[in-house]
């Protein structure tokens, strides 16, 4: 996947001008474990091998640093699924004909279809219970179909149950699909409209498509209540930060004729896989996971609040999991790998933290220099916060490990 950008993305860029806003995101990727974009050094105090290991760009296209994001985000959610309280997973999409208005106005239009989801949802489950309810939902952008194509659509993560207005919890029981299939289309039609109704075409459209779809838009609610966190992250996590396409996909690639083959579609240009590609890349500073409702996070502790009150002896069942542990770097190579990145290879001792090196800053900690002015004397924090993160390191100022092992 990085060769085939490395190999492609200057011409690819000079033919189609609509991409330059990516060209940070493509960077990040490329330059990911790569020595001039930061490093950090590592040495045993035992036999005084070192070990070097270059950041990782952190970016959700690149396949490498995907999977380890993911994880972070999944634990994340649990810690802000109410306790006590069920969900049920809603998919929601836009018809073929609509994808290539979608492709040409990405932001207003995916910012738009988010938004949408939770008026279309709110009004859906109020019709059918015959009161205001409010509920939670855990709002995911997928734009990608399983061939690499633009496929638009939603995965929602929804409480199965609200609050009404006098703070009792309603739960939420049958919602008719044609009900469902009405709303979502109306609230998309009515986003497009007020986003994009001064365009002749799109008003054509518009109308075009009222005809072409008198039953609505597809949206499916999972009629099962999702009883394991776990699974529940887990399937999500697919959909939130994995890149277009998984890496197992690409079947070869010849670099010598440009020419990429994958499943679903074989024998596709450089070019042309490129651009399957980057066209999932979202606006700069878009939120692909967003809260609303009583997941908002604004709300969130006020809302749990008020969901144990009305939930006082409800016969729900709690689910398992809630604490959100947050794993290190160190923590999901011993979970995955079953090795622990911090333990020299040679003798077996838990390497120091020696160096760090960041190309804006330079050297950003040494090791040997703290020992010689006697800093541990002091008791000092390793970094200063905002040094800290602009190194890659977190809040505590501890080193958030690559994955990319240097020779020294």
């Amino acid at each position: 996947f990085k060769q085939i950008f490395k190999d492609g993305w200057e011409d690819f860029k000079s033919k189609h001008s609509r991409y330059e806003e990516a060209e940070k995101v493509v960077r990040k990727m490329l330059g990911c474990g790569e020595a001039s974009n930061g490093y950090s050094v590592y040495k045993c105090p035992g036999c005084g091998e070192e070990h070097r290991v270059a950041f990782s760009c952190k970016s959700t296209f690149c396949l490498s640093c995907a999977r380890s994001y993911g994880e972070r985000w999944a634990e994340e959610v649990k810690g802000m699924l109410h306790p006590g309280v069920r969900y049920r997973q809603v998919i929601l999409t836009v018809p073929e004909d609509l994808r290539k208005l979608f492709y040409q106005h990405p932001a207003e239009l995916l910012d738009g279809l988010m938004k949408a989801a939770q008026g279309a949802l709110n009004e859906a489950v109020s019709i059918a219970k015959r009161k205001q309810v409010k509920l939670g939902y855990i709002v995911v952008l997928q734009t990608a179909g399983r061939s690499g194509g633009y496929n638009p659509h939603l995965h929602v993560l929804m409480t199965d149950g609200g609050l009404t207005e006098e703070g009792e919890w309603e739960t939420l029981g049958y919602i008719p699909y044609e009900l469902l299939h009405r709303k979502w289309q109306e609230h998309v039609w009515g986003m497009i409209e007020e986003r994009l109704g001064e365009e002749e075409e799109v008003r054509k459209l518009v109308e075009a498509m009222r005809q072409r779809y008198p039953k609505g838009f597809v949206a499916h609610l999972q009629r099962d209540i999702l009883p394991r966190l776990g699974q529940l992250t887990r399937y999500i996590v697919k959909y939130v930060v994995s890149p277009p396409m998984a890496l197992s996909r690409i079947v070869s690639y010849d670099r010598e004729r440009g020419e990429v083959t994958y499943w679903y579609r074989d024998h596709v240009s450089r070019e042309t896989f490129i651009g399957r590609m980057a066209q999932h890349i979202l606006p700069k500073g878009f939120q692909r996971i967003r809260y609303y409702g009583l997941q908002a996070t604004c709300v969130l502790k006020k809302a749990r609040q008020d969901i144990q009150l009305a939930m006082q002896g409800a016969a729900q069942a709690v689910l398992e999991g809630f604490e959100a542990i947050k794993l290190t770097y160190r923590d999901r190579m011993k979970r995955s790998f079953g090795r622990d990145p911090q333990m020299c290879p040679r003798c077996g001792t838990e390497m120091w933290l020696w160096r760090i090196w960041h190309p804006k800053y330079g050297v950003v900690y040494d090791e040997l220099e703290r020992i010689r002015a006697g800093t541990y004397d002091r008791q000092e924090p390793i970094l200063e916060p905002d040094r800290a993160r602009n190194a890659g390191l977190g809040q505590d100022g501890y080193l958030q490990l690559s994955l990319f092992a240097l020779p020294a």
